[in-house]
C-alpha cells in the first residue's frame, strides 16, 4: 500500500480519538452548545482543504 494511505489511516484514528475524549467532557460538564460550535469549525475546516485542494 501507499505511504499515503497509512497517513490517513492515522489522521482518523487520531481525530476519531481526539473527538470522542471531548465529546464525553462536553456531555460530562453540560456544554452541548460547544459540540455544535466544533461541528461547525470543522465544517469550516473541510469546505476550507477542499477549495484549497488539500
Amino acid at each position: 500500500m501507499d505511504s499515503f494511505f497509512y497517513l490517513v489511516m492515522l489522521a482518523g484514528v487520531v481525530a476519531g480519538g481526539s473527538t470522542g475524549l471531548l465529546g464525553v467532557y462536553i456531555v460530562g460538564m453540560r456544554m452541548p452548545f460547544i459540540g455544535v460550535c466544533i461541528s461547525h469549525a470543522a465544517m469550516a475546516g473541510a469546505v476550507y482543504s477542499i477549495l484549497l485542494g488539500v
